[in-house]
C-alpha cells in the first residue's frame, strides 16, 4: 500500500498529492522518457538506413563512371593503335579516369583505395604502356598495341570485376543498418509494451485512490463549511469592531468631548461582542483602562477578544493624548516656551482680575513692566544660549521673590511684568521696590559672571480709575521713562507729569501700526542727465499716508521711527520695493540702447548701516528682483562714513560688487572735501541750500564750479539737488555738472505718474545718440 505524505493533523492532506500518485506521476514520466528515446533511437536507425542507401547510390554512380572511363581509355589506346587518335587524346582520357578514382566515397576512402589490389596493378601496367605512346612512330602503333594487348585485356577483365567489390560492400553496409534499425524498432514495440501495462495498473489504483480521497474530501469539506460559517460570524464582529474603533478616533480627531467618548466605549464594544461585557475606568489614576469579563458560552475566542482590547487602547490613547496635547497647548498658549512663565495673552486677563478684586474688596491694582538692563550687549557678547540663560535667571529670580496672589509674566524679549491687588498705594509702592531690588543680582551666563540689573515702570489705580488696557498703557509709559532717564530706573506713571510722553508714544506705536499696514508708500523724483536732457534714474522718497493726516515727508516722521526701533525694518522695506519697481516699470520705459542702464537712487539711514548683515541683504534682493547692482546707488552722509567702521565696511564690499554710493548733503555741517578722498564713494550730491531759485551766481557759482573741480579731480560724478529753473539748470550744464533733479523737471510722484513723465519726457525730447561705451566712462551713471 502507497502511504499518504500527509494527514491527520492537517484537514487539507486529502487535496495534496501522496506517494502512490507521485510514484504513478514519476513512472510515466519515465516511461514517456524512454519511449520517446527509443523512438528517436528507432527513427535514427532509419534516418541511417537511407542515407546509408543514398551513399551507397551515390558510390555506384561513382562505381559506374569510373567503369566508363576505363573503357573509354582502353578504347581509346585501341583507336591510337589504327592512328585513328592521338597519344594527347589518349592521355586526356587517362586524366579523366584519374578524376573518377579522386573521388571520395561514403565510407570517406578514394575510389581508387576501394578497388582491388588486382585492379591497381593492371592499372599501374597500363600507365607505363601509356608512357611510351609519345616514343612510337606512327608505322608501328599497330605492333605497340597488339604487343600491348595483354594489358588491356587484363585491365578491362578488372574493370568489369569492380562492380562485384562494390556490390559486396555495399551489401554489408545495407545489412548492418537494416539489422540496427530492426533492434531499434524491437526495444521501442518493448518499451510501449511494458509502459503500457504498467500504465493500466496504475490508472486502476489511481482510479480507486481518488474514489477514497473523495469520500474523504466530502467530510472535509462539511467540516469548513462549519468553521466558514463560524468565521464568516467572527468577521462581521470584527467589521462591526473596526468600524466602531474607526468611529470613535474620527470623533477624537473632530473634537467631541472626551469624557463622553470614553463613557461610550464600553457599551458600545459590549454590544458588538455577544457574551463579553466592557468597562472603561473614567476617574483616577487608571482612568481609560479596559476591564472585561467574557460568559463561557461567548463564542468570542481569545485572539478576537485580544484584537478587541488592542483598538479599545488604541482609542483610549488617542483620547488622551489628544486631551493631553490641548492642555499642553492651552499652556504654550498662555506661556512663555523657555522661561515658563504666562505670557502676553494672561497679562490683560490677570490685570482685569485685579481691577475686578479691587471692586469687590478695595485697594489698588498694580502692574510692574520690568526690563533688564543692557540686554542687547549680553545677547551679543555671551551669544544666543548665554541670553537666553540670563532670561531663565531674572525669571527664576522674579517667581521666587513672589508673594500670594501676584502673577508674574514674560512679555516679550527682555520685558516681564507683575500684576497683584493691594490694599493701599503705598503698599503697591513698597511692594514694586521690593521686587526691582530683588531683580539685581549677579548669575552664571556662558561660564561668565553677569551682574543683573533692571529698569522698573510701575502703574496703581484704584478699581473705577482705570480699564485694564489704561493700566497697562500706563505702566509702559513708567517704563520707558524709566529707561531713558538718568533717575533710578524706578518710575511711577503719574497722569500730569506722563502727558507728553502718551503722546510720544501714541505716535511711536503709530509708526510702528503704519509699517504694519503698509501705510508707507514710495515716491520718484526723475534725475536728468544734463548733457543731453534725457532721464537717466531716479530717486526713491519715502512718504507716509498717514490716515486722518495726509501725505508725510520723512522729515515728520524718521526721527519718530527711530525712537520706534523700526528704522532697519523700514528701510530694508524702501530698499525692497524701489528695485521692484526697477525690475516691473523702469527697465521697460528708459530707452537703454540711447541713455544707457536706468539707475534707482535710495537714501540709507545711519540705522541700517550699523546692521552687519546690510550688505547681504541688498545684494539678496538685488538677485530677488533681477536688478543688476550698477543699477543701486545708495546715498548716505558724510557723517555716517567718518563715524561707523562698520558702514565703510559694507559699502566696500557693496562697491566692490558694482554697487555706486553718493554723498548726500554735501556742504550741510559734515562734509569736507578733504576727507571725499578718503570715503568709498563715486557720486557726489550737492545740497540745493547752494542753488539759488532764479540764478547761479557770485559766491554761490564759484563755491559749485570749486567742488565740481574737485570732484573731477577724485573721478567723482557730481549731481545738484534742488534744480528749479532753465538758468541754473544751464549753468550747470556749462560748469560740467554731470546730473540734476528739482522741481524744474518735476517733483516727487507716485509710480503710475512717474511711469507716464518718463514716457512722455521721451516723446518730447529729441534724443542724442550715444555710443554703449558710455556705460564704462567713470563719470557716467547711467
Amino acid at each position: 500500500m502507497f502511504i499518504r505524505l500527509l494527514r491527520g493533523k492537517d484537514p487539507d492532506a486529502v487535496f495534496r498529492p501522496n506517494a502512490g500518485q507521485v510514484f504513478l506521476a514519476l513512472f510515466i514520466v519515465i516511461g514517456i522518457g524512454l519511449f520517446g528515446y527509443f523512438s528517436i533511437a528507432s527513427q535514427s536507425a532509419q534516418r541511417e538506413v537511407r542515407e546509408d542507401l543514398y551513399a551507397q547510390e551515390t558510390d555506384a554512380s561513382a562505381l559506374s563512371f569510373t567503369q566508363r572511363d576505363a573503357f573509354n581509355l582502353a578504347f581509346a589506346m585501341t583507336e591510337w593503335g589504327y592512328g585513328l587518335r592521338t597519344t594527347r587524346e589518349v592521355q586526356v582520357a587517362r586524366a579523366l579516369l584519374e578524376q573518377r578514382l579522386r573521388v571520395v566515397t561514403s565510407g570517406g576512402e578514394l575510389t581508387y583505395d576501394v578497388a582491388p589490389l588486382a585492379f591497381q596493378v593492371a592499372l599501374r601496367e597500363l600507365d607505363r604502356t601509356i608512357l611510351g605512346l609519345a616514343e612510337i612512330p606512327a608505322e608501328d602503333r599497330l605492333t605497340f598495341i597488339t604487343e600491348a594487348d595483354p594489358i588491356l585485356a587484363t585491365f578491362l577483365t578488372e574493370n568489369r570485376l569492380l562492380s562485384q567489390v562494390f556490390q559486396a560492400r555495399s551489401r554489408a553496409v545495407i545489412e548492418d543498418a537494416v539489422r540496427d534499425r530492426n533492434r531499434a524498432e524491437a526495444q521501442l514495440v518493448t518499451t510501449f509494451g511494458a509502459v503500457a501495462f504498467t500504465l493500466l495498473v496504475l490508472v486502476s489504483w489511481l482510479a480507486f485512490d481518488i474514489n477514497r480521497g473523495y469520500r474523504r474530501a466530502k467530510v472535509t469539506i462539511d467540516n469548513q463549511r462549519a468553521e466558514l460559517a463560524e468565521t464568516i460570524d467572527h468577521l462581521n464582529r470584527t467589521q462591526q469592531v473596526d468600524a466602531l474603533a474607526s468611529r470613535m478616533v474620527q470623533q477624537v480627531n473632530d473634537g467631541d468631548d472626551i469624557g463622553r467618548i470614553l463613557s461610550e466605549i464600553g457599551p458600545a464594544f459590549s454590544e458588538s461582542l455577544p457574551g463579553v461585557s466592557i468597562d472603561i475606568e473614567l476617574t483616577g489614576p487608571q482612568r481609560g483602562n479596559p476591564t472585561v469579563v467574557v460568559s463561557p458560552d461567548s463564542p468570542v475566542g481569545l485572539e478576537e477578544l485580544n484584537a478587541c482590547v488592542i483598538r479599545i487602547h488604541s482609542i483610549v490613547n488617542a483620547a488622551l493624548t489628544r486631551e493631553a496635547n490641548e492642555h499642553r497647548m492651552g499652556f504654550e498658549r498662555s506661556h512663555d516656551p523657555l522661561t515658563g512663565l504666562p505670557n502676553r495673552s494672561v497679562l490683560t486677563d490677570e490685570i482685569q482680575r485685579a481691577i475686578d478684586a479691587c471692586a469687590s474688596h478695595g485697594g489698588v491694582a498694580a502692574i510692574c513692566l520690568i526690563d533688564i538692563d543692557r540686554f542687547r550687549d549680553f545677547n551679543n557678547s555671551l551669544g544666543n544660549a548665554g541670553g537666553d540663560a540670563i532670561l531663565i535667571a531674572v525669571a527664576r529670580q522674579l517667581q521666587s521673590a513672589l508673594n500670594g496672589s501676584e502673577v508674574a509674566a514674560r512679555l516679550s524679549g527682555d520685558e516681564y511684568a507683575v500684576v497683584a491687588r493691594f490694599d493701599s498705594h503705598q503698599e503697591a509702592l513698597i511692594r514694586a521696590q521690593q521686587l526691582f531690588e530683588s531683580l539685581h543680582f549677579t548669575t552664571v551666563a556662558a561660564a561668565a559672571d553677569a551682574e543683573i540689573s533692571v529698569s522698573m515702570g510701575i502703574a496703581i489705580g484704584q478699581a473705577d480709575e482705570y480699564e485694564a488696557i489704561e493700566l497697562q498703557r500706563s505702566a509702559a509709559m513708567a517704563i520707558y521713562l524709566a529707561q531713558e532717564s538718568d533717575r533710578s530706573g524706578f518710575i511711577v506713571f503719574s497722569e500730569s507729569e506722563h502727558a507728553k510722553l502718551s503722546d510720544r508714544i501714541s505716535d511711536e506705536l503709530a509708526v510702528r501700526n503704519a509699517l504694519r499696514n503698509a501705510e508707507f508708500d514710495l515716491y520718484y523724483q526723475p534725475i536728468m542727465k544734463l548733457s543731453n536732457g534725457q532721464t537717466s534714474g531716479a530717486e526713491a522718497l519715502l512718504r507716509w499716508n498717514r490716515p486722518g493726516v495726509g501725505m508725510m515727508s520723512p522729515d515728520t516722521f524718521l526721527d519718530t521711527a527711530r525712537r520706534a526701533g523700526i528704522l532697519t525694518e523700514l528701510g530694508e522695506e524702501v530698499i525692497d520695493k524701489a528695485l521692484a519697481f526697477w525690475s516691473r516699470e523702469m527697465v521697460k520705459i528708459f530707452d537703454i540702447s540711447q541713455n544707457g542702464l536706468p539707475y534707482i537712487s535710495i537714501n540709507v539711514d545711519p540705522v541700517q548701516l550699523d546692521d552687519p548683515l546690510f550688505a547681504q541683504f541688498v545684494i539678496g534682493a538685488a538677485r530677488r528682483h533681477s536688478v543688476p547692482l550698477p543699477a543701486i546707488v545708495l546715498e548716505v552722509t558724510e557723517y555716517v562714513l567718518s563715524q561707523s567702521p562698520t558702514a565703510v565696511e559694507q559699502l566696500e564690499s557693496l562697491r566692490r560688487l558694482g554697487v555706486r554710493i553718493a554723498l548726500d548733503d554735501f556742504g550741510t555741517g559734515y562734509s569736507a572735501l578733504g576727507q571725499a578722498q578718503n570715503l568709498p564713494l563715486d557720486i557726489l550730491k550737492i545740497d540745493r541750500s547752494f542753488i539759488p531759485v532764479d540764478g547761479l551766481g557770485g559766491r554761490d557759482l564759484r563755491l559749485v564750479a570749486d567742488i565740481q573741480g574737485i570732484a573731477a579731480t577724485l573721478d567723482l560724478v557730481t549731481t545738484v539737488e534742488g534744480v528749479e529753473s532753465e538758468a541754473v539748470a544751464a549753468t550747470l550744464r556749462d560748469l560740467g555738472i554731470h546730473y540734476a533733479q528739482g522741481f524744474h523737471y518735476s517733483k516727487p510722484l507716485p509710480e503710475a505718474e512717474f511711469v507716464k513723465w518718463v514716457q512722455q519726457c521721451a516723446v518730447s525730447t529729441q534724443p542724442v545718440i550715444h555710443s554703449l561705451s558710455n556705460l564704462a566712462e567713470p563719470a557716467v551713471l547711467s
